[in-house]
This record gives structure tokens, sequence and C-alpha cells, in this order.
């Protein structure tokens, strides 16, 4: 289920919620504290089969070149966020270690 989004309501459409849980619950998905690494559509053959080409071209076309996956402890729920950016290598991942601490912090308080 998705919550909350900056993509465009097109893109969810066209992505499909099964390549948003592939990309949310994938092998690139990290725990906080932990570096993350971004799949990068360009290099999607590479990814581990992550994505295939298709879906890579599809979600480089919709403005999402990099995209990190970030897992959330709050309690015992298990949930994710997606940063993407149109442009491979534009995320300060420093500044998005940090929004990932943010978000836990924040959903923990939530009762």
């Amino acid at each position: 289920r998705i919550v909350s989004s900056n993509w465009i309501f097109d893109a969810i459409e066209l992505i499909g919620k099964r390549l948003i849980a592939g990309l949310a619950q994938g092998a690139l998905t990290v725990a906080p504290g932990i570096r993350p690494r971004p799949l990068v559509a360009s290099h999607a053959p590479e990814a581990g089969g992550l994505i295939t080409g298709e879906e890579a071209r599809l979600l480089d076309m919709l403005g999402h070149a990099e995209v990190y996956s970030l897992r959330l402890n709050v309690g015992r729920q298990r949930l994710f966020a997606l940063f993407s950016a149109a442009t491979a290598g534009s995320i300060d991942q420093p500044a998005l270690m940090r929004a990932q601490l943010k978000c836990c912090y924040a959903l923990s308080q939530i009762p």
C-alpha cells in the first residue's frame, strides 16, 4: 500500500505497484545507519536482475533515473521510503541517511 508519494499518479500507474514493491523490498534496500546504494536506471542490467531493461527505461522516462530504497524501522511495521531523482548522482547520500532516521523517529511518534 502506498501511503504518500511525490511521484505523479501516471508514474505510479505505469510503473505499477508490483515494481514499486519490488524496489522497496529489493536487494538495494537498506536499514537505518547503512550507506544507501542507488538503483541507477541506466545500469539496470548490472543491478542483479532487480528490474528489466524495459522497466529501467520506463523509470528513466518518467523522471526516476536514480532510486534509493530505505527501510524504516517503526515498531513491528515494515515500512519503506523511496527517494528518486531525474538525474543520477544528484541525491546527497548523507542527507538521505539523516532523512531516513528522521522518518523513523517521526513515524514512531504516531500512536
